[in-house]
């Protein structure tokens, strides 16, 4: 059994739920989420948020269709990210608060959705302040590491190309001032 960080256990959370890991991880995880509070923690609250999601995508009513399959239900469903991010107008919010408040399911849906979002939130804030790196200066510094190793053939000749260009606008501006 091997002793897992934080984040390799965060990173695994979802295939340990779904039981898709080996023997020995599967062990490794158990023990890390023994002994850390905040990993078992966010272990619960992503367990809670699957399982409801599969219990309300499997609930069956007595014709056999799914329950809460109504066109209101469905557009809430369509517009919880939007919701949760401020990206509707007011009306349309108004209609998303309204249904959630009359509808059970919706609230719920909308509370999960929320922890899902502050778990991913604090992930990404975690790992961010961990490596502290701008990732797009690194790939830059890297490109220019990798053209910089090769070698400069005809490098005079891209520089005199450069300079003779110059000296065509120089130029013609001297000529353009002139008439």
């Amino acid at each position: 059994m091997q002793n897992l960080t934080c984040n390799q256990v965060l990173a695994l959370l979802t295939f340990f739920i779904e039981n898709k890991l080996n023997k020995n991880i599967m062990q490794s995880i158990e023990y890390h989420l023994n002994i850390c509070e905040n990993c078992r923690e966010r272990y619960l609250n992503l367990r809670k948020i699957l399982y409801n999601y599969q219990e309300i995508s499997t609930k069956i009513n007595e014709n056999g269709t799914e329950l809460y399959c109504d066109n209101q239900y469905k557009i809430f469903k369509e517009n919880l990210s939007a919701y949760i991010d401020n990206e509707l107008d007011d009306y349309e919010n108004y209609k998303i608060k309204k249904f959630t408040v009359s509808n059970k399911l919706a609230r719920q849906d909308l509370e999960d959705a929320l922890i899902f979002k502050n778990l991913l939130k604090e992930s990404y804030n975690k790992i961010k302040d961990e490596f502290k790196i701008d990732l797009s200066t690194q790939t830059i510094n890297l490109i220019f590491e990798n053209n910089s190793q090769k070698p400069r053939k005809f490098q005079w000749i891209k520089s005199f190309y450069v300079m003779f260009i110059i000296m065509i606008i120089v130029y013609t501006l001297i000529l353009s001032l002139q008439i």
